[in-house]
């Protein structure tokens, strides 16, 4: 698994969602965030329109607040999509950086990831 790189995850009890892979952290794991649609109260870090990515058919945000640690060697309940391009990826994880919702301690490795 590499940062831009997206799948779909069970997510009980919404079916499944679309997630990115942002960074790798020290642990080993990948720091993970869901694409989830635009409503009036999400966060707007990072908002993705139509073509931005072949799943995405309408407005949506990234959902930093339900990031996740995935073990890259386990393929298990992921569906494995298209790769986010390395402008949008880059959009996402400024977005990161930006947002309210992301742990600090997941900012701090996006922030050493990327060179900021």
């Amino acid at each position: 698994m590499n940062a831009g790189d997206s799948f779909l995850i069970q997510t009980p009890p919404n079916d499944y969602h679309l997630f990115v892979a942002i960074c790798p952290l020290q642990n080993g794991n990948m720091l993970c965030v869901n694409v989830t649609t635009q409503h009036p109260h999400s966060e707007t870090s990072c908002i993705l329109k139509n073509g931005d990515h072949d799943f995405i058919t309408h407005d949506s945000v990234i959902g930093y607040k339900h990031a996740r640690e995935i073990n890259p060697t386990i393929k298990a309940h992921i569906i494995p999509k298209k790769s986010f391009s390395a402008n949008i990826l880059k959009k996402i994880q400024d977005g990161g950086l930006a947002s309210k919702q992301l742990k600090n301690k997941y900012k701090k490795e996006l922030k050493s990831f990327i060179g900021v």
